[in-house]
């Protein structure tokens, strides 16, 4: 698990599920067109990742804030927080949120997770085994 500061009245957990195969780089994306907000007034939230490896909220104000994440497959299948492990294991990593509030994430080994830093921007990008 992985996360920042809680403040009062704010969604203390968030659960990402993403498809059994996916690996590389996924973005959770601002869009005040969507329909879907699943931060509204709930304290635990579940986003699935599409294949395509984006999805849009209406608001990610709500990822400023969070206490603690969790990444696993549609099938259960649980990732590590990288930024503990930091080592050849299959986990999660948060990278950045940019300036119009999209978020990024990968699923990789600790390398990926540094190539990914010294690139500073990343549109997701998936492989599958």
């Amino acid at each position: 698990m992985g996360g920042c500061e809680r403040s009062e009245n704010s969604v203390q957990h968030v659960t990402l599920i993403i498809p059994a195969q996916f690996r590389g780089v996924f973005a959770i994306k601002e869009d005040k067109n969507s329909p879907n907000n699943p931060a509204a007034d709930n304290e635990m939230v579940e986003i699935t990742i599409p294949t395509v490896g984006e999805v849009y909220l209406k608001s990610t104000r709500f990822l400023e804030t969070w206490h603690s994440t969790t990444v696993r497959t549609e099938d259960g299948v649980e990732f590590p927080n990288g930024m503990l492990k930091q080592d050849e294991t299959l986990s999660f990593y948060y990278l950045w949120t940019n300036t119009e509030g999209t978020t990024y994430f990968l699923i990789g080994d600790h390398d990926a997770y540094l190539a990914a830093q010294k690139i500073g921007r990343v549109e997701p990008l998936q492989t599958f085994d």
